[in-house]
């Protein structure tokens, strides 16, 4: 279903030539965990399970490309998927070196090791498919995390036209070279920064109920971002284009604890 929000929009035509759209932060993690044993040796490995829905399941260990294997050099690798209107489930670790490939095969009798998937995360018990076969058992967490878990661990506070803003906010892209970009989870109210490093100019858009506000710090708006090396503010009197009616702004992005 889509949402009609009315705009109150503080906005100058020419200033967009100089300032880029304020792009969203780089997506959160959304983390989990597999736990298990390899022929007695046991493993732990970070997950992301940001594909993870109702029908197509899909799995990573964190850091490793999506399938690419050991991208980060820590010596193991996981893939996992779950297709459910096929049941159709799959996993690939490697570790040392070693491929364990977690699946039935063609070996479909009852006494066959599989996959157990859950609402929240799968496991798996028995002999690895193929020659060099291995004991496994393997337990995938991808149960919600809350919002620090998940990367959010900058807040956003203060008003805007009379609304109380207190939100976690996520860092994960506020070191960029050329700009600080971070942001709120995509809820209600839903919060965008974006600050270009040389200049200090940039962009604030702020949904909230109904509304969506969207702030332009700049010389040619007669407004300006606080900055330093943690927080960012913003602090304005404003006046509606439509109606000219004023509001006021003063917000404050911290990211200290990123």
């Amino acid at each position: 279903m889509f949402r009609t929000r009315s705009a109150r929009v503080l906005a100058f035509p020419c200033l967009f030539i100089l300032l880029p759209d304020p792009a969203l932060a780089r997506d959160p993690p959304v983390p989990g965990e597999a736990r298990g044993t390899v022929d007695g040796e046991p493993f732990r490995v970070p997950l992301d399970c940001s594909g993870w829905n109702a029908d197509q399941r899909m799995v990573y260990s964190a850091d490793d490309g999506r399938g690419l294997g050991d991208e980060n050099g820590d010596g193991i690798s996981l893939v996992f998927s779950h297709f459910a209107p096929a049941s159709a489930t799959n996993g690939t670790l490697v570790i040392d070196g070693r491929d364990v490939t977690l699946n039935a095969g063609f070996n479909r009798g009852p006494d066959a090791p599989s996959w157990e998937v859950s609402e929240e995360g799968a496991s798996f018990s028995g002999p690895s498919l193929g020659i060099d076969s291995a004991e496994v058992e393997i337990s995938i967490d991808c149960a919600p995390r809350d919002a620090a878990a998940r990367g959010f661990t900058g807040r956003v506070s203060g008003e805007i036209d009379g609304n109380t803003i207190n939100e976690p906010f996520f860092c994960g892209a506020w070191n960029g070279p050329q700009a600080i970009e971070a942001r709120t989870e995509d809820a209600d109210p839903r919060v965008e920064l974006f600050v270009i490093r040389d200049s200090g100019q940039g962009t604030v858009e702020v949904e909230i109920g109904a509304e969506t506000y969207r702030l332009v710090a700049a010389p040619i708006a007669g407004t300006e971002f606080g900055l330093s090396e943690d927080r960012v503010t913003f602090v304005a009197d404003l006046t509606r284009r439509q109606s000219g009616d004023s509001y006021t702004v003063d917000l404050t992005f911290d990211c200290t604890e990123r």
